[in-house]
């Protein structure tokens, strides 16, 4: 199967609306947010955009933005959804933290940030790493 697109402008209009989908906080289809079929159409157009981008800055730029901050403006989403995964006896500490990786892609977080989240959110304290 082949998607094409007639711009770059067009590939990251899509990337916006994926991730709209994937953290707005009242989704009209929640499914979507922790899919791993979303996660990973995610992950081939953030892949899409990083190879396509029209010059070097821009596309180490998009390699640079990949990696989450606290400051990143998906942290109340991300924190949201941490906070019920930890909140979930029922799941193991490596399924949480998959979990969440699944939620949060295309992005990523390094693995002490994560365990740092989840303790940080587990005691109700603020998530800044």
């Amino acid at each position: 199967m082949q998607l094409n697109l007639d711009s770059y402008e067009e590939l990251k209009c899509l990337h916006h609306a994926l991730c709209e989908a994937r953290f707005h906080p009242e989704p009209t289809y929640r499914t979507l947010q922790g899919s791993p079929l979303t996660a990973g159409t995610a992950e081939k157009v953030y892949d899409l955009l990083v190879e396509n981008a029209p010059s070097e800055t821009e596309r180490e730029g998009w390699r640079q933005h990949r990696l989450l901050s606290p400051h990143s403006p998906l942290m109340p989403a991300i924190e949201a959804r941490a906070r019920k995964l930890a909140a979930d006896s029922t799941l193991s500490r490596t399924e949480r933290a998959d979990a969440l990786r699944i939620f949060i892609a295309p992005f990523r977080i390094a693995d002490h940030h994560l365990e740092d989240l989840f303790e940080r959110v587990g005691q109700r304290r603020p998530t800044l790493w």
